[in-house]
């Protein structure tokens, strides 16, 4: 399976995973006032993000009552739903437990025979005992704080099974069957993601790993497992990836498992608590995002989850001319690609009346590339989508372009990029399908490796917001200056499967990204980068 087809499966699971909890739980509700698959959908995601950050996950339920009482549902029918929801829960959980313990036995004792093996010596022994020493302070801590806050937990429990028992057979039944399709989706990824790695390993051992990592978090008192997890990961895997593919293997696993569900719900929480626009809520997001930025928010509003604009952009050149000359400063010179929602608003800002030519003609030439993104910063409604198709023809008597480095005999290569994208609210995506025939004569290959005339040039998927976003595509990154290439092995480097972040905070930016390179003698190589940046103008510091 390839990197782009493992993450969409991936993805996929996720939407299953949170398709089948949501329906499941709206199921527990009583008609009256029951909320619709999407507002249960949202409030999960809000204890997914409380459980995400609080010892032993005890801010997880508390997150979702609050969340349905504001949704309309009254406290006796939220807690019974709940109480239900949990006892179903174990119920299944426990059965799923014997019943893979009873068919992989045998790749489970040998699982944990390596593991005691590699925990047994060296530096692993040492880490195995500060995540150990980790584990046992923060669960004393959670133990102390649940004597004092939560009394009677017996007796909570013995109302919960009361509660399930008093909802009819088949709802028991369907609510058992979805809770076993979210825990199927749930552990299948894991397995989908080692499959970019080209790991092999006991089907047995691996399912068994899955479920233990995803349901063992619900034993350990640290945020989201956090410490045992990854140390289980590592020493699970270190006999047959390196240490770095292990990082990415992490990364990605906690992404589609914790991070991408737990950030959904702290952006669906926050824009509820912008459009109730309450004091309380104005101070919690200056505690998030500086004052410079939270200005910048309304006059962004529009153009959130706008488009990036690819590294090899003509637009780059005149950008870089301008920067030159002192405009257009707020962009950063060493990160690319910009979005084009931030060209835009930089634009606007710039008469080009008030300026002298050539630079007045730049920037209207640029002004009409962007006048989509502009005239959305002005409130209009501009179109959310588009396609495009662009062609061209080259013919050289070499090989190689470079006229001081002539090579091969004289040839022509036609080239074709047919496209699309779509935008809506902070999401955004786009495809872009590269066809060359030149990919596969090149002489300093462009492709090498993959000496195919077509590929997907320019493809992800992105969420952007004010203070941040995320990105999953197949496109070029460079983190130099304009004009110079920066994360590249060579000047034509393709474009490489990746996976980024980006949190800004006032003039703070933190970025980071995992990406898989181009395979070269059936070695597969990856590349992890992050980079802290200072921006205030003309001066950048990184």
């Amino acid at each position: 399976m390839t990197l782009p087809a493992a993450h969409l499966v991936a993805l996929s699971l996720v939407v299953l995973d949170l398709t089948a909890r949501a329906t499941k739980m709206r199921l527990l509700l009583p008609k009256r006032g029951r909320p619709s698959v999407w507002q249960t959908l949202v409030i999960n995601s809000y204890g997914d993000a409380a459980a995400a950050v609080t010892p032993g996950r005890i801010g997880g339920d508390p997150a979702r009552f609050l969340g349905f009482r504001r949704a309309g549902v009254e406290s006796g029918p939220a807690v019974v739903a709940l109480a239900a929801e949990k006892v179903i829960d174990w119920v299944v959980i426990g059965g799923t437990l014997v019943i893979l313990a009873m068919v992989f036995q045998q790749d489970g004792v040998d699982g944990l025979r390596q593991l005691a093996a590699r925990v047994s010596h060296g530096p692993a022994l040492v880490w195995a005992i500060g995540v150990a020493l980790l584990v046992i302070a923060v669960g004393i801590g959670v133990r102390l704080y649940r004597r004092r806050h939560d009394r009677g937990g017996r007796g909570q429990l013995r109302r919960a099974w009361t509660h399930a028992r008093s909802l009819p057979p088949p709802l028991i039944l369907a609510a058992g069957a979805l809770t076993a399709v979210s825990m199927t989706a749930r552990v299948a990824i894991l397995p989908v993601v080692l499959l970019t790695f080209g790991v092999v390993a006991p089907f047995g051992q691996i399912v068994l790993a899955s479920f233990g990592l995803l349901y063992g978090q619900v034993l350990l008192p640290t945020p989201a497992g956090v410490g045992p997890i990854e140390l289980f990961l590592a020493l699970g895997f270190a006999g047959s990836m390196n240490a770095g593919e292990i990082a990415a293997l992490v990364v990605t696993w906690r992404f589609y498992t914790l991070i991408l569900g737990a950030t959904m719900g702290g952006l669906l929480l926050a824009r509820t608590v912008v459009r109730r626009r309450r004091v309380w809520a104005t101070l919690v997001l200056a505690s998030v995002v500086s004052l410079p930025t939270v200005q910048e928010a309304h006059a962004q509003d529009g153009a959130v989850g706008s488009r990036s604009l690819p590294v090899d952009h003509w637009a780059y050149e005149y950008i870089n001319r301008l920067r030159a000359r002192g405009l257009l400063d707020n962009l950063n010179p060493l990160v690319q690609p910009y979005r084009r929602s931030d060209i835009a608003r930089r634009l606007a800002g710039v008469d080009p009346d008030t300026l002298g030519e050539p630079v007045a003609g730049w920037i209207r030439l640029l002004r009409d590339e962007f006048g989509r993104e502009i005239a959305r910063l002005t409130g209009r409604r501009v179109l959310a989508w588009g396609i495009r198709l662009d062609g061209s023809i080259r013919a050289s008597t070499s090989q190689r372009f470079d006229a001081l480095r002539t090579t091969g005999d004289e040839d022509v290569w036609p080239r074709g990029a047919p496209s699309g994208w779509l935008e809506t609210g902070p999401f955004a995506a786009e495809i872009r399908l590269l066809g060359d025939t030149y990919l596969t004569n090149d002489p300093d290959g462009l492709d090498p490796g993959q000496r195919r005339w077509v590929r997907s040039d320019n493809a992800y998927l992105s969420v952007e917001l004010p203070f941040g976003g995320a990105t999953l595509g197949r496109f070029k990154r460079n983190w130099g200056a304009l004009g110079t290439n920066g994360l590249m092995v060579s000047s034509v480097a393709t474009p490489y499967p990746q996976l980024g972040f980006e949190v800004r905070h006032g003039r703070l930016a933190l970025r980071g990204f995992t990406g898989e390179l181009e395979t070269i003698d059936d070695s597969k190589r990856y590349l992890s980068a992050h980079r802290l940046d200072y921006h205030t103008g003309n001066f950048v510091f990184s």
